[in-house]
């Protein structure tokens, strides 16, 4: 329930009163035309408790493996969708699902990313013709023969 406050030209409070119709008689009654109603709401109520289920969920989210398996099933998800999916809607509905359950796993897609890059080096490092590949290696060898003279 919002309680009306009157105030003066300052900023002071005058009076408090419980609804609207009290303040405004009290401001007609006095002779002060700086004199005005404030409605000032209450603060909102505090949010309920969380329930059980909450608790037990957020408590197992701080696990690891936990928090990998979810991930891993809303990649799933996401990848069903986005495979058997053909409307447009279902296509953004299946990328969605992928990066959450990317971020929700990011341990496991840190992993996968780190083990893609590795290929992809390995990969290009294979595709190099033989004279760029051996001026790679003589600069690596300099290198460490360099740090080793230090």
């Amino acid at each position: 329930m919002a309680t009306y406050e009157v105030h003066n030209h300052k900023g002071g409070l005058v009076a408090e009163f419980d609804t609207q119709a009290e303040a405004q008689a009290y401001v007609q009654s006095k002779d002060d035309p700086l004199l005005y109603v404030e409605e000032i709401n209450p603060p909102p109520p505090p949010p309920p408790p969380p329930g059980k289920f909450e608790i037990w969920y957020g408590q197992m989210f701080e696990k690891r493996w936990f928090r990998c398996l979810n991930g891993l099933v809303v990649f799933g998800v996401g990848w069903a969708i986005l495979v058997n999916g053909d409307k447009p809607i279902l296509t953004i509905a299946g990328w969605g699902g992928m990066i959450l359950g990317g971020l929700i796993a990011f341990e496991i897609a840190l992993a996968l990313l780190g083990l893609y890059f590795v290929f992809n080096i390995f990969e290009g490092l294979d595709n190099l013709s033989t004279p760029k590949a051996i001026v790679i290696g003589a600069c690596i060898i300099a290198y460490v023969i360099y740090k080793k003279r230090k």
